[in-house]
């Protein structure tokens, strides 16, 4: 078991010892909630890491080419991190972890939702 998530469940114990020692049943509620959100916030991270990693082998392997509909890259990669409209149509932005990371990709896509470039910054 990885050794951070052993550490917070030994926290997670302790506090809610604490708890029952000292008569705060409703709190348990609480952490146990946060518990689960920690849990969630760990699960979508991963799946975001998987999602910007497939987007980079059908890249690199030439499976997503210009002319590629927002359809086919939402099926196939899944929706982007962020989603701006430019002046020539639409801009999908995926990253890795944050949106101040370095490696991020850019999709462009035309008015008509077709992939016109696409920019790989410092992907690995």
């Amino acid at each position: 078991m990885n050794k951070k998530i052993i550490e917070c469940l030994i926290k997670l114990i302790l506090a809610v010892n604490i708890l029952l020692v000292f008569g705060c049943g409703s709190a348990i509620g609480t952490l146990i909630e946060l518990s689960h959100n920690e849990k969630l916030k760990e699960k979508a991270a991963k799946e975001e890491a998987e999602k910007f990693e497939r987007l980079k082998f059908y890249i690199f392997e030439n499976k997503l080419q210009r002319g590629a509909s927002k359809k086919f890259v939402i099926e196939k990669i899944g929706y982007p991190n962020l989603e701006y409209l430019t002046e020539t149509g639409i801009k999908f932005v995926y990253f890795k972890g944050t949106p101040l990371s370095d490696e991020k990709i850019y999709l462009f896509f035309d008015k008509n939702g077709s992939l016109i470039n696409l920019e790989c910054i410092k992907c690995k």
